[in-house]
């Protein structure tokens, strides 16, 4: 997905965007994948999800077999967030 960065809302970054739309699928992500995929390292990407979780638009799932495993699940307003920039793409 291509993003143009004038239809984002003032407040999120483009990072932010790129990993809702990376942790969106059935596969789920850790910080590390997320950290991979953007090109950070996970001691960085840990406060970054910290603060993306204090705007709503992350959450945090401990895996069910390996409690040390976090999976990074976008919430229903990142989701809607991508819908809504499809949406202005489109028109």
């Amino acid at each position: 997905m291509i993003i143009e960065t004038d239809k984002i809302p003032p407040g999120i970054s483009l990072n932010a965007l790129r990993a809702i739309v990376y942790c969106n699928g059935s596969k789920r992500r850790t910080i590390a994948d997320v950290a991979r995929h953007l090109k950070c390292t996970p001691a960085n990407m840990t406060p970054q999800i910290d603060r993306w979780a204090k705007n709503d638009l992350f959450e945090r799932q401990r895996d069910e077999n390996d409690r040390r495993k976090i999976h990074v699940v976008p919430t229903d307003r990142a989701l809607n967030l991508i819908d809504h920039i499809q949406h202005c793409q489109k028109s």
